[in-house]
């Protein structure tokens, strides 16, 4: 694969995260030549340049740069992600890229929080599709929206454009939310990319997007996780991804991200690596006294975890509830 079209959305509190993720891209993908979009929300012009000099750096890669403070996302009426309406933007990237899509075969999303451990040359055998992994959620979430019977993380997402033009995907996310606005999201921009796609995304192989929770687990515990009779992710397939990992994903562990300083992250130490080669004097960010508490000893958190997994369907709401509350909080 001698070209490959990445799209990230990001802001300015996101940045270090993300030019650390594009880093990692540059040095692990295996690609001749990188084509890097940026969807982005207040940006200042220190922003700007940072982003400038940076690819300064590196001739093998391009970036354009899509601003979206004048979308009016908020329109839409989607629940804000952190106070923040860029997750959103991810929905209508064909909008928000007009004319540039038309040189473009397939892209590549990725969230910021996402390294590239891996050669990404194998995704040429991905063709005509729209491509995800499945993520690690529970049944009992995913039954919560319109029913659906699976549900993929969209953190990755690679996507073959004529085929979701074909499907003229925009239109249906759009209709979708007009259509649907009393349907509980907690993951907006996610949940309703799982609705409108659903039984028509093609599977990723799980290296492809793997989580911390693949790595957190004592052996006993993650036999445990990976309850067939709770998710559709396998602990056979999660060894045989950890055996070749492609791009990790920071998500869940209740919020607590490698570059907040905490010890229960197994992502810590490779995201730091690639972060404070963006900013050497990175200082983490501080956790609240709440999920300093959560997170006292490993494997108290990792008990956590597992209680989540366990409680009936009538509490996994109520334990939703208390996983967004730790993000925000």
């Amino acid at each position: 694969m001698e070209n490959l079209h990445v799209l990230y959305a990001t802001n300015s509190n996101y940045l270090t995260v993300t030019l650390a993720s594009i880093l990692s891209l540059i040095e692990n993908a295996g690609i001749s030549k990188l084509h890097i979009h940026m969807m982005v929300e207040n940006f200042s012009n220190t922003d700007y340049q940072r982003v400038e000099d940076f690819f300064n750096q590196y001739p093998q890669a391009t970036v354009q740069i899509y601003p979206i403070d004048d979308l009016n996302l908020v329109q839409y009426g989607i629940p804000f992600w952190h106070g923040t309406q860029v997750a959103n933007s991810r929905l209508f990237f064909q909008e928000i890229m007009k004319s540039s899509l038309d040189r473009i075969d397939y892209l590549l999303y990725l969230d910021a929080d996402t390294i590239i451990v891996g050669d990404l040359n194998t995704l040429g055998q991905y063709t005509k599709g729209i491509y995800a992994v499945r993520d690690t959620t529970t049944y009992s979430y995913y039954d919560k929206l319109n029913h659906l019977d699976d549900y993929f993380n969209s953190g990755v997402m690679y996507i073959h454009l004529d085929t979701w033009k074909n499907m003229d995907c925009q239109t249906r996310i759009v209709n979708f939310i007009q259509e649907n606005k009393d349907i509980p999201l907690a993951y907006p921009d996610q949940d309703i990319l799982n609705c409108v796609l659903h039984h028509q995304i093609e599977w990723l192989p799980l290296s492809y997007n793997l989580s911390p929770f693949s790595y957190i687990f004592s052996s006993k515990k993650e036999k445990l996780f990976y309850n067939p009779d709770k998710r559709k992710v396998t602990l056979e397939e999660t060894i045989e991804a950890r055996e070749d990992p492609k791009i990790i994903h920071s998500y869940g562990l209740a919020g607590i991200k490698p570059w907040m300083d905490n010890h229960v992250n197994p992502f810590n130490d490779l995201f730091m690596q690639y972060i404070e080669q963006i900013e050497p004097n990175y200082q983490k960010e501080k956790l609240t006294f709440f999920k300093q508490l959560l997170t006292w000893r490993k494997e108290w958190f990792c008990d956590f975890l597992l209680v989540k997994t366990y409680l009936p369907d009538n509490l996994q709401e109520k334990a939703k509830e208390l996983i967004l509350y730790l993000h925000d909080h």
